[in-house]
Parts: structure tokens; sequence; C-alpha cells
């Protein structure tokens, strides 16, 4: 959680102009463990599964910026599109590589199949009639000109935490001009299946 929370504001961060929210979803059983998938607009970025490692932040950034904004510089950890190596190929293997816990070998061992797409909530026809179930989610709106985006990672991670199995998702969603300045508002959004 604290790395997805700081690649979140990474994210945020490089790309405050052209990014409208960044949304952290928990992946709780059923769906598989060792899961760090990201996602822009419903295509995968990054797979931790099928690239074998989590990304550095100057990776994950570029395969955004090649998607959002392909004339963005990045500064220094820049490397251009026709420059860079094709890092889709690499694969470390798990005895040598710090980016996997034990919670990620149970996972890999447990299937190779599963759907990517896991953790997204269930369809209406997958639930019991009987049973409903209630998919808690927080939206952050806070203030860039403020500068309150580090406060508001802080009480993502900190709602996370605190609620793991009362919460789905928490989003972050920065609030830029002309909308009001000053702003800080949590809304908790309920969907029900």
């Amino acid at each position: 959680m604290f790395r997805s929370a700081w690649m979140m504001q990474e994210i945020l961060t490089t790309f405050q102009n052209e990014m409208g929210s960044v949304t952290l979803i928990p992946s709780k059983p059923p769906s598989p463990g060792g899961t760090f998938l990201v996602k822009l607009n419903e295509e995968v970025i990054w797979d931790r599964r099928i690239e074998g490692s989590f990304p550095e932040s100057k990776q994950l950034k570029q395969r955004v910026r090649d998607k959002i904004a392909p004339r963005k510089d990045l500064g220094h950890s820049d490397v251009q599109k026709e420059d860079a190596t094709d890092t889709t190929s690499t694969s470390t293997s798990t005895s040598t590589n710090p980016d996997h816990c034990q919670e990620c070998e149970d996972a890999e061992k447990e299937t190779q199949t599963n759907d990517a797409t896991s953790t997204i909530p269930p369809d209406e026809s997958e639930l019991s009639s009987d049973i409903q179930t209630t998919l808690n989610n927080v939206d952050i709106t806070y203030c860039v000109g403020c500068n309150w985006m580090m406060r508001s990672a802080w009480t993502c991670q900190e709602l996370l935490t605190s609620f793991q199995e009362e919460l789905y998702s928490v989003t972050l969603t920065p609030s830029r001009p002309p909308e009001e300045g000053g702003r800080f508002v949590s809304t908790i959004l309920h969907h029900y299946f």
C-alpha cells in the first residue's frame, strides 16, 4: 500500500495538469494475492505478474507520459520513446527479485491464469439475488494551489489501513483553477449491487 500511495503521489505530481484523478483499490480475496496492477483509462500500463517486478517510478511515469502527453519532458529521468529499451520483455527470477514477497510467491503458485481485471467490482449478475453488496469509495478533492496533495495521500493511506474491510477504494482528485481554491473535500460514495 505504501508503494502504491507513493506511486500515486509521483503520478499526481508529474502529471498535475494532465491527470484527473488517481484511485487506489486494494486487492482483497477472492482476488489473487500479489497483485500490483496500474491502469490508465482501463488500459493496463503495468502488471507485476506480467512484468515480473514492481515498476521504478521513472518507468511508470514514462509509460503514463507516452499515453497521455508524449511530448512532455520528464526531466533527468526521461528516456525518450525512440531511445527506450523494451522493458516489457524483462523478467526477473523470483529467488533474486527483492520485489517479491511471500504473498506474491504463494499467489503465483496458486494461479497463473487469473484475469488481471479481477479487482473490478462484480457485475450485478454475478451476485446472489438475496445478497446485497456495498462498495464504499472515498473521493478526496484537494487544492493543488495549497500544496495539499501530500496530506491527501497520507489521509488515503490512513483510511485504507483503518478500514481494510469496509472500503473498496480511495480516489484523490486535484482541484485546479478555475475551481475555488482552498478546497479539501472528502466524499463517501456507496455503490450497491
